[in-house]
């Protein structure tokens, strides 16, 4: 089974646990937050990830104190167990991505993440979000990141689509037009 069946399968088997719980809003606040410790916390992954180096219970408490403060939805703490249970730690970071574009998509809700090369402006999240709102038909939840390397303008992620109006990708662009046309010279 591919990892994209595995975290599919997953991920809906999460969303529709949390539904009938009643607790998707705060699981996916969770599954946010537990996503982002994993992307950044590479000896994490690896420990959760390892069948052999730390049991199962420890393993919960690791992962329990990466949501902290709070504790973790009964949704949020099955479904780690399940996962850890079955060995598929490995795919968790995966599984907990899918199941937040999933669980906002059922909510009508989409995900965007807004990235700039300094601070944005005052009232530019507000402005997008009005923009984008006419077009998907939902509502926009914008995240901000600052990203120095795109040099200037933009660069906008919703959902699984990509909007580059930063000066890096501009330049980017320019210099895949000036390679194809010096091969076409030779």
């Amino acid at each position: 089974m591919s990892r994209g069946d595995v975290t599919s399968r997953y991920a809906r088997a999460l969303l529709k646990f949390s539904q009938a719980n009643g607790d998707g809003e705060k699981t996916c606040d969770q599954a946010r937050r537990l996503e982002e410790t994993l992307d950044v916390t590479a000896k994490l992954r690896e420990v959760i990830s390892d069948a052999q180096a730390v049991r199962m219970g420890k393993k919960m408490e690791l992962l329990r104190d990466a949501v902290l403060p709070e504790k973790l939805t009964a949704s949020m703490e099955g479904f780690l167990r399940l996962v850890l249970r079955n060995g598929r730690a490995a795919e968790l970071r995966f599984i907990l991505h899918t199941f937040r574009i999933m669980y906002l998509r059922s909510m009508n809700l989409h995900l965007a993440t807004l990235v700039t090369a300094t601070e944005p402006p005052a009232g530019l999240a507000d402005e997008i979000r009005g923009m984008f709102e006419k077009k998907i038909g939902g509502s926009l939840r914008i995240i901000s990141r600052v990203d120095p390397s795109i040099i200037g303008g933009m660069v906008l992620y919703i959902d699984d689509f990509l909007y580059d109006g930063s000066v890096s990708g501009q330049l980017e662009k320019l210099r895949r037009s000036f390679v194809e046309k010096n091969r076409r010279i030779l």
